[in-house]
């Protein structure tokens, strides 16, 4: 991503729609809706989830580690 002019920033607290929040260094992505929650895959379900909350998509009470920007607002 950083060749294509992302760049990997701790996450804040704060996302856009469309932006890549990850989770404990690489172990889960997700795309924020820019409303607090987000959407993903979940492997173990196999199909798309929404959750209203970024804290709950990956560990219970888990925020993301890291996000990358896409530069929608």
């Amino acid at each position: 991503m950083n060749g294509r002019g992302y760049a990997i920033e701790a996450f804040d607290g704060t996302a856009n729609p469309g932006d890549v929040l990850i989770y404990d260094g690489d172990e889960h992505v997700v795309l924020a809706d820019g409303m607090g929650g987000c959407v993903g895959n979940s492997s173990s379900q196999g199909y798309v989830i929404r959750y209203p909350d970024v804290n709950y998509a990956y560990h219970n009470g888990a925020a993301p580690t890291h996000i990358i920007r896409t530069g929608v607002k």
